[in-house]
């Protein structure tokens, strides 16, 4: 079996103990999140991402799935110590590198699997399948539809793997890495491997903080600390009782979104700053839109000696949307998508991304939209719900047609327990009953 990561100590003495008092809520529950979510002061996420779906042979059952995953661990581990398995007594910078591991709805339905399918992540907590001719609604009763010429949703695989580090090539050498750990598993005669890596994504933090829609992304974004944690870390209370192992884990959801720069650009600054909600160079927030669509923001912003929101005490009032605005206001994108309600707030950890045009296609670029919630029922109420973005692409009513779903699906992301593999090895490992 692959080396444990290094954890606190805790009160109980044995797994089984550590297991137990965690599904009870106890005190031997581990005090932290599952590693390469950035939610504490001073924590910032690396510059580069990257995400691999894996996928399950049909053939796999709990025991082999488990080694599978072990043997991953195990050099994933190892590339967060500056360890390169053909590289064996070299160091290389680590570059801030770190994994986090999901497990897909599919990944319950594993011959062996020794949890069900989490309640969080059964319907209406899905992602649809691409039509049969391609396109199609991603989320029923969104308004995101998958783009023309998609027909597979590549992040429906049994599990995902989320990559960060400072730089781009940590990203790479951990896809790469994973893709041959996976291959050099596959059986000698048949030619199978339990998990292979089916598809992967990368992208990157922009340094001016701003998206491809050229104004400012996550500036109402959850607070680091306590109000961060609160919203992302499952709670006994919010578990259903087969579920209680994910206690002190997360949901995360990823879709990756084409934005349709094209469109963009054909409206004006009026039109974009009433779509989106916020004024486009200072980045404040709309109170009030005109009669000729001049969109007004709240006054005194931006603080004086500022040009634009930022982290600066002057702008902290300025960094969440107010809930006094006019009716046109309230159709806009930051509004619709906030509310002003804690308890349907979700954590974005998102990276865009560009890729270079091909012959018979032109240039693409958008989001990988990543969140953390106790339960995705956060996010599925947002792109669901009628006054918020139920029914709307991006902003206003219903909007234009801004973005579309290249893929996306939900995971859970459990912790990691003293003495396993990977987070979540209670699910495949035949010595745990």
């Amino acid at each position: 079996m692959a080396a444990a990561a290094k954890l606190p100590n805790s009160n109980s003495n044995s797994i089984s103990e550590r297991r137990a008092d965690a599904q009870a809520g106890g005190e031997g529950r581990l005090p932290d999140l599952p590693r390469g979510i950035y939610w504490d002061h001073g924590a910032t996420p690396p510059r580069c991402y990257g995400i691999a779906f894996l996928k399950s042979d049909s053939s796999a059952g709990a025991g082999e799935i488990h080694a599978a995953l072990s043997a991953l661990a195990t050099v994933w581990n190892g590339l967060r110590e500056g360890d390169v398995p053909t590289l064996a007594g070299a160091r290389v910078p680590a570059s801030s590198f770190e994994w986090l591991l999901g497990f897909g709805r599919k990944a319950f339905e594993i011959d062996g699997a020794q949890h069900p399918v989490p309640k969080a992540l059964r319907p209406p907590n899905t992602f649809n399948s691409v039509d049969p001719m391609g396109g199609g609604v991603a989320v029923d009763g969104s308004g995101l539809r998958f783009a023309p010429g998609i027909v597979q949703n590549l992040a429906t695989e049994e599990f995902c793997v989320q990559f960060t580090a400072d730089t781009p090539l940590a990203v790479a050498r951990a896809l790469i890495e994973t893709s041959l750990c996976l291959e050099a598993t596959r059986d000698a005669a048949t030619g199978k491997a339990a998990l292979l890596m089916s598809a992967s994504f990368t992208g990157f933090n922009r340094e001016d903080h701003r998206s491809w829609i050229d104004f400012h992304d996550g500036v109402s974004n959850l607070r680091s600390g306590h109000e961060r944690r609160s919203v992302i870390e499952t709670k006994p209370q919010g578990l259903a009782k087969a579920d209680k192992w994910l206690i002190s884990g997360t949901f995360m959801a990823f879709i990756r979104l084409r934005v349709d720069i094209r469109a963009w650009r054909q409206f004006g600054v009026n039109e974009q700053e009433a779509l989106v909600g916020r004024k486009k160079i200072s980045g404040c927030p709309v109170i009030a839109i005109d009669a000729a669509g001049m969109a007004a923001a709240v006054a005194g912003c931006p603080a004086l000696g500022t040009v634009e929101v930022g982290p600066d005490a002057g702008n902290l009032p300025f960094l969440e949307p107010p809930d006094a605005v006019d009716d046109l206001t309230r159709r806009s994108h930051v509004q619709r998508a906030n509310h002003h309600i804690v308890k349907q707030r979700i954590y974005r950890q998102g990276y865009e991304f560009f890729e270079s045009p091909a012959p018979g296609r032109p240039f693409e670029a958008g989001l990988n939209f990543v969140s953390f919630q106790e339960n995705p029922d956060r996010l599925f109420f947002i792109l669901k719900q009628a006054d918020w973005l139920g029914g709307t692409n991006f902003g206003g009513t219903p909007g234009p047609e801004l973005l579309h779903v290249i893929a996306g699906a939900a995971f859970a992301c459990p912790p990691l327990m003293q003495g396993d593999a990977y987070p979540g090895a209670s699910t495949f490992d035949p010595l745990v009953s």
